[in-house]
């Protein structure tokens, strides 16, 4: 399981607010709904459960947002007495109680990480681990990936990718499961404190800039 987390955090803050907090504040929920995905049947009709073995998160931890003020999570850090602006390295506890090495990506260029660089350099080692991962998780919507992804086909490795609705067709086409971002939000984060916090405004509005 590789977790592009600047790339999902901003997809999802495009979606809503409170699915992009969940994601960092939570990973031990979501990781559980993606374990419990069926993956297909196993004798008897019972779901195939996934076993996560290697668990990474790419993250910028100097990068920020800067909530809106007024709504749903700047009230609830408000109530836990934490300043609005969030900074991506508050999120790394969280992903490290839920399993995951955390890899460090700070910027190499203006608004831009080593996160893709160095996954794309881990998937392409684990093909020649010993272990023989039958699957490999991509929690990222970056197209960018498509030719490790073509890799890991050609190794005949399963593959599941996070995407959402803009996503190029060539990419999903490469993928042989595809979680949609709506689906994880809402089944893999919607029963979390965050997504029940109201938010003052429709969940599925654009958010504005970042002050």
């Amino acid at each position: 399981l590789y977790v592009d987390f600047d790339n999902v955090f901003m997809a999802l803050l495009r979606w809503d607010e409170r699915a992009a907090y969940a994601f960092g504040e939570r990973p031990d929920a979501w990781l559980a709904w993606l374990e419990g995905r069926p993956e297909g049947r196993a004798e008897g009709g019972a779901p195939t459960l996934r076993r996560t073995l290697v668990r990474r998160c790419y993250l910028n931890p100097g990068g920020y947002h800067d909530f809106q003020m007024g709504r749903a999570v700047a009230r609830y850090r408000a109530q836990r007495d934490l300043r609005n602006r969030t900074y991506f390295g508050e999120f790394r506890s969280a992903f490290v109680q839920a399993g995951f090495d955390v890899v460090d990506c700070p910027p190499v260029a203006h608004l831009k990480n080593a996160a893709d660089m160095k996954m794309a350099l881990d998937i392409r080692e684990a093909l020649d681990h010993p272990t023989r991962f039958d699957e490999f998780v991509l929690l990222s919507g970056d197209s960018d990936f498509l030719p490790a992804l073509a890799r890991l086909r050609a190794h005949d490795r399963r593959i599941t990718i996070l995407a959402q609705n803009t996503a190029k067709p060539a990419y999903l086409a490469a993928a042989d499961l595809v979680v949609g971002l709506d689906d994880f939000a809402h089944d893999g984060m919607g029963k979390l404190p965050i997504a029940q916090f109201g938010n003052g405004a429709p969940a599925m509005v654009q958010q504005a800039a970042p002050r």
